[in-house]
C-alpha cells in the first residue's frame, strides 16, 4: 500500500485515489499493530512518502489522513526512531510549513492544528531548534489562538503548554509571545489549577518564568495587574501543605518564578506587603529535614533578594591604621595607586589615624531594596595592562609623583657586594667556564642620576655590621639513595612522636627555659616597630607554641550545614527583635583612646587574668598585639558573634588573615563565630580546614600547643556588600562571604586565641635568630647580616650559610619567604630549612651551595596583620620587575643580590620563593616553562632546557607531603612581575620556583585526610635540602631523562574533564582534581 502511494504521488495521477489511499492506511494503522511496528521499526523508510505527501498536497482530507497517521504512530510506545527519523529529514519543517498554511485559512481547522501540535510535541526531545523553526515559519499566533480553543480541555492544555514551554525558552520567541497577550492568557488558566492539575500548573507557571525574564518590566506588570502575586503565594502555600518529597517539580517551578518576579521593584514590593519572605522562611523551618537542599537554597535566596543589600556595619571600609608614603620618584605603579581615603577622612600626615567611628551594626536589613545582581567570580590581580595606568600618588609631604620606573647603574649593583662577606672571608676562584651573565632591565627609560644619593639613605649595611660566624658540625653519615615512586606510594606513616622531635632534623639548640624564653621574647618584641601601639605580646608565641602530638584529621563536612546556618541568618530577618547588636570590641575606638596614652614596657598576664571571675555574658575580644587582625565584634545573640577583619594598611580589602584573643566565656556553651568579611569565592572551610585555637590554660597545664578545634564550619555567601559598592584596589567582587563555625569552651576562666594558622612573628623570627647564633662555631660559614631597613623602620635579615671551603665551585640557592604576610606556613618551612643547614646532617648540602636566604621579606605586612599587602598598600610578589628602592626596599635588595650574583658569573642554580596556598592541598611547585608562557617574555632561556622539572620530581620522592600533580609550569600575564617570573626570565635562572604550602592537609599520602602543622612544614625544609643534593648530582651525572618528563598541566586536565582523550604518562600519578580544587585552578592569588 505504502508503494502504492508513492507511484501516485510522484506520478500526480489518479489524484482522486490518494484520499482513499491515505483513508484505507489509517484504518489499517489503527487496527493492526503489526502494520504499527513494522512502520516503526524495520520499514521505517516508508514514512518519506507521507512526509512528501504531506508536504505537497493541498488536498485537505489528504493532509488530515496523514496527520492522523502520524498521530497514531507516534501516540505508542517504540516510537522513539520514529520521530528521530522525522527530525532527520526535515519532517519538523513540512509539520511547521502545515501549520502556518492552516494558519492563514479564513477558519482554521483546530483539530487538524492540534493533531500537528501533538506530533510536534512528540517529536520535541529530538529536535533541538524546534523552538527557532516556529518563529521562522510564524507559528507562533496560531498556537497562541490554539491555547485559547483549548482552556478546558486539560489534557490537550497540556500539550500546548509543553510547547509553549519549549518556544519560551528562546528570548525572541518569549518577547513575541508576550507581545501578543500569552501573560493574560495564562493569567486565567493558573488560578484554576491551585489545588489540581499539577502539569497543567507547572507548566504554566514556568512560561510566565520564561516571559518574566524576557520582558520584566511589560509582563511583570501585566503579571501584577492580574492579581498574579497573592495567587502565586496562594498557590505555593496550597502546595507546601503536602508531602514535601512530592512535586519536587513543581516547587523549584514556583521558586525559580519568585526569584525572577523579586528582581523587579513593583513585584519584589507585592512580595513583601503579602508577606512572602515571612511565608517562605516558615515553609523552609517546617520541611528543612524533608525538603531537598536545593530548594532551602533556592528559598533563601529569594528572601535575601527582598532584603536591602546592607553594608558593612563600619563607617569606613578601608583599613583602621593609615601610612603616609614617603616620596619616591621611582614608583611605577603595577595596575592601581593605593586607595586614598574617603571624603572627610582626615589620615593625610599621621601614620596613626584610624577611621572615623562605625555606624552601629545592624541585624539584616528591612526588606525594601534589591539585593542586587550576583557579582563576577573574584580575582585578586587585573589582567591589564601595566602601561596603561599612570595613577598619581599622594606622598607625606602632600607632594605628588609621576611613577618613573627604576634604572640599575653598575655601580649600584658592586655596591651589594657587602652581603657577600664570604667571598673575602672563605676565598672565591671562580671557575674557567664561568662567565658573567648580562642583565639588563626591559624598560628602557634613562637612567636617573639621584639614583645613588637616595640609595645611601636606604640602609644599605656596610660590612662591619655584619656578623659573621663559624658554626661546627658532627661527620654526617653516608646519605641513603632516593627511594622509588613505588615505595613513596607505600611509605609508612611513623608514630607523631617520633615524628614531632626537633633534633630529628635540627641541631641541637641550646635548652631555654620559659622563663628565659619569655625573657627573650620581650626583649626582641620591644625593638619590633608597629604603626599602633600594642596593649600586650601575644601569649602562644611569649610562651612558645607548636602543634599538637596527635593527628588531627580534616573535619568531615555535617549535612546541610550551609542551609542551616543560612536560615538562622535569615531568621534575623524575620524575629529582628531577638537580635542584640551590641558591639562589644571595636578597634577604631579602641586605637583613639590610645594615641594619647604613654607607651609601656610590653610583656603578657594572661597567665594572671585566667583567675578572674565572669565580669558578664558577653565575650571578650583583643587584637592588640602582634600580628593581630580583628577590627569589630558584634554580640547578635547571647551566643554568636560577627566578626570584622581588619583590611591590609592602605587598602580596603585582602580580609583572610586572622588572629584575635577570647575571654569571658561560659563553659559547655555552644558559641557561634561568624566572620562576615571575607573575599573569596570559596575556602577550605568548606573542604575539612577547622581554625586553630590556642588555650592559655592548657599551656600552664605543659600543653603550649594549638588544636584544630570548631564544629559546623562552614563558608557562604552573605547579605553584605562591599562600602563603597565600586571598591579601591584590584578585586571586582562586590559581596561578601562569611566563614563560620561554633565552638565550645571547657573551661569559664581560660583565655583563648583564635588564629587562621599557626603564627609566625617578626619577633620570633627575631628569636630564632637568636637561638641560631647560640650554636657552637667551629666549622661550618653562618652569617647574618641586615640586608636592609623598612618603611616601618625594621631590620631585614639576610643569611649565608656553607662550609669553609672555596666558595668559587659552589652554586648559589637563594631562597625567600613570608612576601605575603599572611602566609605563615611559608615560614615555618623555612625554619625547616634553615634549622637543617646548621645540623650535622646537611654538611654535604654546604659542600655543594652557598645559600643565601631571606626568611622574610614582608616584615612591616607581618607585623601589622595584614594578609597580603606591605604598607605601601601593595602586592609586594607583584613589584619584582620595577621594585621601588624606597617604597619596596625588601624587594629591591632581595633584587640587587640576585643582580650581583649575574655580574659575578654565579647565577643562582635554584631561585625559590616559598608561599601559602590557600585552596588546594599538599606542598608543590609552581616553575617557568617556555613552551607555557603568555608571550616570549624570556629570550635568554634555551626552550630545549627541561632542567626545571627534575626537583618535583625529587621532592616527590622524598616528602610524604608534597604533591606532584599540582605542579604546574605556566607563565601568565598577571604573574609577570613575580619573583618567580621575573628571575626566570630576567636573570635566565632555569630553576626558579615559587614553592607553595597549603593551610590544609593533605589529600594523598601517609598525611591523606589529615591536617599538617609546624612541624609537617618544617620537615618538608630537610626533604627540600636533600632534593637539592640529588639534584646536583644528578646534573653531574647526566642522568636526566627520567626526571624530565612531562608532568601534567592544568590544561590537559581541562581537556580531560571536556573529554578528550590522553593516556596517562606514569600510572603511580593521578591527574585528576578534588572537587574544591576545580574552583579555580588558573586564577589563583597566593603566588
Amino acid at each position: 500500500m505504502m508503494e502504492y502511494l508513492d507511484k501516485l504521488a510522484e506520478n500526480r495521477i489518479e489524484q482522486e485515489e490518494v484520499p482513499r489511499v491515505t483513508s484505507k492506511l489509517l484504518s489499517a494503522v489503527t487496527n493492526q499493530s503489526k502494520l504499527r511496528k513494522d512502520l516503526c521499526g524495520k520499514h521505517l523508510g516508508n514514512s518519506i512518502v507521507l512526509l512528501k505527501l504531506l508536504e505537497s498536497s493541498e488536498n485537505q482530507t489528504i493532509v488530515v489522513n496523514i496527520v492522523k497517521i502520524l498521530v497514531e504512530l507516534l501516540s505508542k510506545k517504540g516510537s522513539g526512531k520514529l520521530g528521530r527519523f522525522i527530525v532527520q529529514n526535515k519532517g519538523s519543517n513540512t509539520l511547521f510549513e502545515v501549520v502556518a498554511r492552516e494558519a492563514k485559512q479564513h477558519a482554521p481547522d483546530y483539530d487538524l492544528v492540534f493533531n500537528l501540535h501533538y506530533v510536534l510535541y512528540k517529536i520535541r526531545k529530538k529536535d533541538k531548534k524546534l523552538a527557532s523553526k516556529a518563529r521562522l515559519n510564524n507559528t507562533l499566533v496560531i498556537t497562541c489562538a490554539l491555547l485559547k480553543q483549548k482552556l478546558k480541555e486539560y489534557k490537550s492544555l497540556a500539550i500546548v503548554l509543553q510547547l509553549l514551554a519549549i518556544y519560551c525558552k528562546n528570548a525572541i520567541n518569549a518577547c513575541q509571545l508576550g507581545k501578543l497577550g500569552l501573560m493574560n492568557t495564562l493569567m486565567t488558566i493558573i488560578p484554576d489549577c491551585t489545588n489540581k492539575r499539577e502539569r497543567v500548573l507547572r507548566l504554566g507557571l514556568e512560561i510566565v518564568h520564561h516571559l518574566c525574564r524576557a520582558m520584566p518590566k511589560v509582563n511583570t506588570t501585566k503579571f501584577l495587574q492580574s492579581n498574579g502575586m497573592p495567587t502565586l503565594i496562594l498557590i505555593y502555600l496550597s502546595w507546601s501543605k503536602r508531602d514535601p518529597k512530592r512535586f519536587v517539580n513543581l516547587r523549584r517551578t514556583i521558586l525559580n518564578l519568585f526569584k525572577t518576579l523579586v528582581s523587579t521593584k513593583a513585584c519584589r514590593d507585592a512580595f513583601v506587603e503579602r508577606q512572602g519572605p515571612q511565608i517562605l522562611y516558615e515553609t523552609c523551618i517546617e520541611a528543612r529535614d524533608k525538603l531537598p537542599e536545593a530548594l532551602i537554597t533556592l528559598a533563601t535566596m529569594i528572601i535575601r533578594k527582598c532584603c536591602d543589600r546592607d553594608l558593612m556595619p563600619l563607617l569606613n571600609a578601608a583599613s583602621a591604621v593609615a601610612f603616609p608614603l614617603p616620596y619616591s620618584p621611582f614608583h611605577s605603579p603595577h595596575s592601581v595607586a593605593r586607595p586614598q581615603r574617603p571624603h572627610g577622612s582626615s589620615d593625610a600626615g599621621s601614620g596613626r589615624v584610624p577611621s572615623a567611628s562605625h555606624q552601629r551594626a545592624r541585624s539584616l536589613p528591612s526588606m525594601k531594596a534589591s539585593l542586587g545582581r550576583d557579582g563576577r567570580s573574584e580575582s585578586e590581580e587585573s589582567e591589564e595592562d601595566i602601561d596603561m595606568f599612570r595613577p598619581r600618588i599622594v606622598h607625606e609631604a602632600g607632594t605628588v609623583s609621576t611613577a618613573v620606573p627604576f634604572e640599575w647603574a653598575a655601580e649600584e649593583k658592586e655596591r651589594f657586594r657587602v652581603f657577600f662577606p664570604e667571598l673575602e672571608d672563605l676565598g672565591y676562584t671562580p671557575l674557567p667556564q664561568s662567565e658573567p651573565v648580562p642583565y639588563e632591565y626591559r624598560d628602557d627609560s634613562s637612567h636617573l642620576s639621584q639614583l645613588i644619593a637616595s640609595v645611601d639613605d636606604l640602609s644599605l649595611r656596610s660590612a662591619s655590621s655584619s656578623s659573621s660566624t663559624i658554626l661546627s658540625t658532627k661527620q654526617p653519615e653516608k646519605n641513603e639513595s632516593l627511594c622509588s615512586d613505588s615505595q613513596q606510594e607505600t611509605l609508612a606513616l611513623p608514630p607523631r612522636q617520633d615524628r614531632a622531635d626537633p633534633n630529628l632534623f635540627s641541631f641541637d639548640r641550646v635548652d631555654l627555659n620559659v622563663g628565659l624564653r619569655q625573657r627573650m621574647y620581650a626583649e626582641v618584641a620591644h625593638a619590633t616597630k608597629s604603626l599602633i601601639k600594642w596593649d600586650k605580646l601575644a601569649y602562644p608565641e611569649y610562651r612558645g607554641h607548636n602543634g599538637p602530638l596527635f593527628d588531627e584529621p580534616l573535619c568531615k563536612r555535617e549535612p546541610a550545614v550551609v542551609r542551616d546556618k543560612v536560615l538562622e541568618d535569615l531568621d534575623r530577618v524575620v524575629h529582628s527583635d531577638t537580635v542584640l547588636n551590641c558591639v562589644v570590641y571595636d578597634f577604631d575606638e579602641l586605637l583613639k583612646q590610645k594615641e594619647d596614652g604613654q607607651e609601656s614596657v610590653l610583656t603578657n598576664f594572661d597567665e594572671i587574668k585566667v583567675a578572674e571571675s565572669l565580669e558578664n555574658m558577653a565575650l571578650k575580644f583583643n587584637s592588640f598585639f602582634e600580628c593581630g587582625n580583628l577590627r569589630k565584634a558584634i554580640q547578635v545573640r547571647p551566643y554568636e558573634y560577627d566578626l570584622i577583619l581588619n583590611a591590609d594598611v592602605n587598602t580596603d580589602h585582602n580580609h583572610q588573615w586572622f588572629y584575635f584573643e577570647v575571654s569571658n566565656m561560659i563553659p559547655n556553651v555552644e558559641y557561634r563565630f561568624n566572620i562576615i568579611n571575607c573575599e573569596k569565592v570559596n575556602s577550605q572551610f568548606n573542604f575539612g580546614m577547622q581554625p586553630l585555637v590556642y588555650s592559655v590554660l592548657a599551656a600552664v597545664a605543659g600543653q603550649p600547643q594549638w588544636r584544630r578545634v570548631g564544629s559546623k564550619l562552614c563558608y557562604y555567601r552573605n547579605h553584605f556588600t562591599r562600602i563603597p559598592p565600586h571598591t579601591f584596589g584590584n578585586s571586582k567582587e562586590q559581596f561578601y562571604y562569611t566563614a563560620s563555625f561554633t565552638m565550645t569552651f571547657e573551661s569559664a576562666r581560660d583565655i583563648c586565641y583564635f588564629a587562621y594558622h599557626y603564627p609566625y612573628s617578626y619577633s620570633l623570627l627575631k628569636l630564632h635568630l637568636k637561638q641560631w647564633s647560640l650554636v657552637p662555631k667551629e666549622d661550618f660559614y653562618y652569617n647574618e647580616q641586615v640586608l636592609c631597613t623598612t618603611l616601618g623602620g625594621n631590620d631585614c635579615p639576610v643569611i649565608t650559610i656553607t662550609s669553609r671551603s672555596d666558595v668559587g665551585p659552589k652554586d648559589y640557592i637563594f631562597i625567600s619567604a613570608r612576601v605575603h604576610p599572611g602566609e605563615t606556613n611559608s615560614s615555618w618551612l623555612m625554619k625547616g630549612i634553615i634549622d637543617y643547614l646548621l645540623s650535622p646532617d646537611a654538611k654535604q648540602a654546604r659542600e655543594l651551595f652557598v645559600f643565601k636566604i631571606v626568611p622574610m621579606l614582608n616584615i612591616d605586612g607581618v607585623i601589622n596583620g595584614n594578609h597580603r599587602c606591605g604598607l605601601a598598600g601593595e602586592d609586594l610578589n607583584r613589584r619584582w620587575s620595577h621594585p621601588c628602592p624606597i617604597l619596596h626596599p625588601t624587594i629591591f635588595h632581595a633584587k640587587g643580590l640576585l643582580y650581583f650574583l649575574c655580574t659575578l658569573g654565579k647565577k643562582p642554580l635554584v631561585f625559590c620563593d616559598i608561599h601559602g596556598h590557600s585552596r588546594r592541598k599538599n606542598v608543590f611547585l609552581y616553575g617557568c616553562d617556555t613552551k607555557q608562557m603568555f608571550r616570549n617574555c624570556a629570550p635568554n632561556i634555551d626552550p630545549g632546557d627541561k632542567r626545571f622539572r627534575i626537583l618535583p620530581r625529587l621532592l616527590q620522592q622524598l616528602s610524604p607531603i608534597f604533591a606532584l600533580k599540582y605542579c604546574e609550569f605556566k607563565v601568565d600575564k598577571i604573574k609577570e612581575s613575580s619573583a618567580r617570573v621575573v628571575v626566570w626570565a630576567e636573570l635566565g635562572v632555569t630553576c626558579s620556583y615559587t614553592m607553595e604550602a597549603t593551610y590544609t592537609g593533605c589529600d594523598a599520602g601517609p598525611y591523606k585526610n589529615l591536617h599538617i602543622g609546624p612541624r609537617e612544614l618544617e620537615d618538608m625544609g630537610p626533604n627540600f635540602i636533600e632534593a637539592l643534593v640529588a639534584l646536583k648530582e644528578k646534573l653531574r651525572s647526566d642522568e636526566l631523562h627520567d626526571l624530565t618528563a612531562d608532568i601534567p598541566d592544568r590544561t590537559k586536565l581541562k581537556m580531560m574533564k571536556k573529554g578528550s582523550a590522553m593516556a596517562a604518562e606514569d600510572g603511580s600519578e593521578s591527574d585528576e582534581t578534588t572537587s574544591e580544587e576545580s574552583e579555580d585552578l588558573d586564577n589563583e592569588d597566593d603566588v
